[in-house]
């Protein structure tokens, strides 16, 4: 049976009354967030990212080394009508000065209003914003974490045919093109994965994954597919 179509914001809403989520493993040493912590964060988040003078509808690119924030800060986005866009952090052999202004000059192109990025990589952002690069903000993610959580504002929820998040070509043979994917074609694409033509997942079920979640096999089938 095909899965009911929901937005990522629906989909968690309706993980979070389970007693299921995320398990974290950096260094050896576990960390579980339930879906309903997952989703306080998210809510926090959104609260954040909407009191930043951004609009709905504006694009907002994510680079966040750690993968535990970065579920909340690309559902948060979501949840405040936003349109996030995962891009790969520095690897250890990328040149800093020249990775910073290539990306910059990508999310440029892709029209992002703003950057939330891991607390290390901001300065990096704003010293190129400064040289000129249009980049109108730089949010440090662990700075999006305000005390409460906002109510739901359903006037900034999005629909089924929203776009869901931007999702960047690995740039491997060009430059790193912007792919918009909607909230019904990522029902699509997990129901093809995990429904009943694809692995059959059920309730019972645990994956594991060593994917980055600014991959698209690492965000969509291993850290979005099970909400």
């Amino acid at each position: 049976m095909i899965a009911p179509l929901r937005t990522l914001p629906e989909a968690l809403d309706r993980a979070a009354r389970s007693s299921e989520g995320y398990i974290f493993v950096t260094g050896g040493v576990e960390v579980r967030r339930s879906y309903a912590d997952v989703q306080a964060t998210s809510f926090r988040v959104a609260r954040a990212l909407r009191e930043s003078a951004l609009t709905p509808g504006d694009l907002v690119a994510l680079l966040i080394k750690d993968r535990e924030p970065s579920p909340t800060a690309l559902i948060g986005a979501s949840i405040a009508g936003l349109v996030p866009a995962s891009s790969p952090p520095p690897t250890v052999t990328a040149e800093p000065s020249r990775y910073f202004e290539l990306t910059a000059n990508i999310l440029h192109s892709a029209g992002a209003r703003a950057v939330v990025a891991s607390a290390d990589l901001v300065a990096g952002f704003e010293r190129v914003r400064g040289s000129g690069t249009d980049l109108p903000l730089v949010l440090s993610r662990a700075g999006l974490d305000p005390p409460a959580a906002p109510p739901l504002d359903p006037e900034a929820l999005p629909t089924l045919d929203d776009v869901a998040f931007v999702q960047f070509t690995s740039g491997s043979t060009s430059a790193p093109k912007g792919v918009a994917l909607s909230h019904r074609n990522l029902c699509a694409n997990l129901d093809a994965i995990n429904g009943p033509a694809g692995i059959a997942t059920t309730s019972e079920d645990s994956g594991v994954s060593w994917l980055p979640l600014y991959h698209d096999m690492g965000l969509v089938g291993m850290a979005l597919g099970p909400l």
